[in-house]
């Protein structure tokens, strides 16, 4: 069973090893994520993508950021991604 890969930030774990994956860009066609020979699962929270209004840079927060989080770079606050 074939499904896209959906939004960018959408991470996925092996139920047998605990590997994980994030997805950072999406492209066309079917996302099938393996791992240990089983598909891999939908985690039910998704990383947060923040860029740099300077440079353009973007960085992933894995874990939910708490709200004190505030990276940054070229010396300015970075943004939430759209």
């Amino acid at each position: 069973m074939s499904a896209p890969a959906g939004p960018r930030g959408n991470m996925y774990r092996c139920p047998v090893c605990g590997a994980e994956i994030l997805v950072v860009a999406r492209a066309h066609g079917a996302f099938e994520p393996h791992c240990c020979n089983v598909p891999m699962l939908l985690k039910r929270y998704r990383a947060r993508f923040f860029v740099c209004p300077v440079c353009g840079s973007e960085i992933a927060a894995l874990k939910s950021p708490s709200v004190t989080f505030m990276p940054r770079c070229c010396n300015a606050g970075m943004l939430p991604a759209a």
